[in-house]
């Protein structure tokens, strides 16, 4: 468990075989959506203040981000009063015409008939649900399906989803990270808790994406891509960034840099001018934006350029080097001496920092004002991982869980005949009891269709794929050296 006693911000959990947790709050390109029962899709709000909505819904323009990585009203903000404000994005298909009976009428809902951004309600009904206060070991779920298209709207078979729980607890919550895939129908389906999600979609030959939805009921959302540098399908337009010092006075001077997340783009930098303002006509895509100046602190952030867009970006005069505080404890508070310490840039580059603990169960690091990995170990713990944002003095608190014991599990993958399955692709997820404990190990099976991962013992969820079967998941409680067989059908 991690608990944040000062700046807090969003938490999740991270797959790996030594139980590594993630916390993301990364903000980039947008989805385009179908929302189902009272979800919404949103963008993640950049921050700026953008009054152009969205006309027809068709796409993901002029839509705002969330800032979710700071929440200081000193430090380095953009435009920090629209930071609670996002725009939903609306279907992407609303074929629904005047002759058509009303769900009123018809006493059926369409997912054709959900709500679009103008529906006012979604929202409210999820900020509702959050207040709620539901009891986590019985949350509410429902069936979310992800449709990912490419720009011709065919179906992209293979895209990698991860929806990620957007949360605001101080204490880690208990909501899973869900993996997944999309099948030949570019199809991904899931029953998820009630919640908001941020959904990431990533495939080799398109771009990136990821956007904000809005569960609380069956819902289906539709991803379009583009291909990589494709011309034809990236729009450029302009961005004006205007930097500031805490008085509001113009920085002349400052250096701003636009780095694509497509490796093979170019870097696009250049100066503020006397105004303190740097113009630029840049293609519609991912950046991380950095502007420094020697007088003043850094600033770096991902941004999302969807359309023409004005951003005002304040910089703090003399500011040093967020700083983070580990204390290490077990289950009842008691400080862990000697838990080693590592903590990795997460996506963009930064120096990291590792150590252990001292005799008060505390570690401390000066880093960037980045998202990092940070993973705790102990010889008699079970180890912990996370992905977090580094805002100015972070204080964390990680409470370890006692070791157990590890055991092979073994899997038999067989189609209907009982014949082994050779390349079948195993992920083992769980355990049961702990749902932030995610992805913990992937394999494929042998010519005999086994595959064997010692892990400790609990209940788990097991996954099997292969091209040409059904995708089948089952349960699995793991005591000591264990094996399950699981039949695969439709081959």
């Amino acid at each position: 468990m991690l608990k944040r006693t000062a700046e807090k911000s969003t938490i999740g959990r991270v797959s790996g075989p030594t139980r590594r947790r993630t916390l993301r709050i990364l903000a980039t390109a947008g989805l385009a959506g179908v929302a189902g029962c009272t979800g919404t899709l949103e963008e993640i709000d950049s921050g700026d203040d953008d009054e152009s909505d969205d006309a027809d819904g068709e796409d993901i323009d002029s839509n705002e981000r969330r800032d979710d990585g700071s929440n200081d009203s000193d430090q380095n903000d953009v435009s920090e009063e629209q930071d609670d404000e996002t725009d939903d994005i609306g279907n992407e298909d609303d074929s629904t015409t005047d002759d058509e009976p009303s769900d009123t009428e018809s006493g059926e809902q369409d997912t054709d008939d959900a709500p679009t951004i103008d529906d006012e309600s979604s929202d409210d009904e999820a900020d509702e649900t959050e207040d709620a206060g539901q009891d986590r070991s019985d949350p509410e779920t429902a069936e979310l399906t992800v449709r990912v298209i490419d720009d011709a709207d065919n179906p992209v078979d293979g895209a990698s989803l991860t929806l990620v729980p957007h949360l605001e607890e101080v204490e880690a919550p208990d909501h899973p990270i869900e993996h997944g895939e999309t099948d030949v129908d570019g199809v991904y389906t899931d029953v998820l808790e009630h919640h908001v999600y941020t959904i990431e979609v990533e495939h080799p030959d398109y771009e990136f994406r990821v956007g904000e939805y809005t569960h609380d009921g069956p819902g289906e959302v539709t991803v379009p891509l583009k291909l990589v540098g494709d011309p034809d399908t990236t729009d450029a337009s302009s961005v004006s960034i205007t930097v500031v010092d805490a008085e509001d006075t113009p920085i002349e001077g400052a250096a701003v840099s636009l780095i694509p997340y497509v490796s093979d783009l170019p870097i696009i930098e250049g100066e503020t001018d006397g105004d303190g303002v740097y113009t630029e006509t840049i293609e519609e895509r991912v950046y991380m934006l950095e502007v420094a100046h020697p007088d003043h602190g850094d600033y770096r952030r991902e941004y999302i350029h969807n359309g023409p867009d004005e951003i005002t970006i304040t910089l703090e005069a003399g500011a040093g080097e967020p700083s983070i505080t580990v204390t290490v404890t077990d289950e009842d508070g008691v400080p862990i001496e000697g838990a080693t310490v590592e903590l990795q840039a997460y996506v963009e580059e930064g120096e990291g920092a590792s150590g252990e603990t001292n005799v008060d169960g505390v570690f401390t690091a000066s880093l960037d004002e980045i998202d990092y990995t940070i993973h705790v170990e102990h010889p008699d713990y079970e180890p912990e991982g996370w992905v977090i944002n580094i805002p100015r003095d972070t204080q964390l608190t990680i409470e370890l869980e006692p070791f157990r014991e590890r055991a092979d599990l073994t899997v038999t993958v067989v189609d209907s005949e009982t014949d082994p399955i050779e390349g079948a692709l195993v992920r083992l997820i769980g355990p049961d009891d702990d749902p932030v404990y995610d992805s913990i190990a992937t394999g494929e099976t042998d010519a005999e269709g086994v595959f064997t991962e010692t892990v400790r013992e609990d209940t788990y969820f097991i996954e099997v794929s292969h091209d040409d079967y059904e995708r089948t998941e089952v349960t699995h409680e793991h005591v000591g050296p264990s094996e399950t067989t699981v039949v695969l059908g439709g081959g």
